[in-house]
């Protein structure tokens, strides 16, 4: 006799169970996606103890608000909105904010994306230095990007999340997205000055 492995609860089914009153499938749903949740806003404010904070806003509007999602969408996109409006929220809170200008320089809507690729240093002896410095200088430059910017970058190449489920989270379209990254990127090469990391 041939025993079949149960497959692990789908997202769906643990929120109908957990519409039922049942903890044990809220906290499921909770462990799955609090670290994706923690990284995502982390990158979005750059202050882990305030992200951690609005994480833990992020799952408790979820949970009080079980029996407002609807099927016919991802569970993953619906919490990944709350929390994305959210960090939005503390962020205009922030009066010294601030956010890189949107110049010439930026690519019109229907010009081409350009490649982002980072040099290969694996050879280099000083690679864990230069790597530490770039990821301050990412998460630096990252923060100084205006939001819908910020967001499609964190969520697309940090995240690893595919273009139409961004395009949920976000509410705009597959292309819109890809506009958005596209000048992220640009952004990015400007402010933590190109030349010491990519490729020209």
């Amino acid at each position: 006799m041939v025993t079949v492995e149960k497959a692990f609860p789908s997202d769906e089914e643990l929120i109908l169970k957990a519409r039922e009153n049942d903890r044990t499938a809220f906290d499921i749903l909770h462990k799955r996606y609090r670290e994706r949740i923690l990284n995502y806003i982390f990158r979005f404010l750059g202050d882990y103890q305030l992200a951690e904070e609005v994480t833990q806003e992020t799952f408790i509007r979820v949970f009080t608000h079980l029996k407002d999602f609807t099927l016919r969408g991802r569970v993953s996109s619906w919490i990944y909105t709350i929390a994305t409006n959210l960090a939005k929220n503390v962020k205009k809170k922030d009066k010294a904010y601030t956010t890189v200008s949107i110049d010439k320089h930026i690519l019109l809507e229907d010009e081409e994306e350009v490649e982002f690729e980072l040099r290969d240093t694996k050879s280099r002896p000083d690679t864990g230095v230069l790597q530490k410095e770039f990821e301050k200088d990412i998460q630096k430059a990252i923060e100084k990007l205006p939001p819908k910017y910020r967001e499609a970058l964190i969520l697309c190449c940090i995240q690893d999340i595919p273009y139409k489920e961004v395009a949920e989270i976000l509410r705009c379209s597959i292309r819109v997205v890809g506009i958005r990254l596209n000048r992220a990127r640009q952004m990015l090469r400007r402010l933590i000055k190109l030349d010491l990391y990519f490729e020209k």
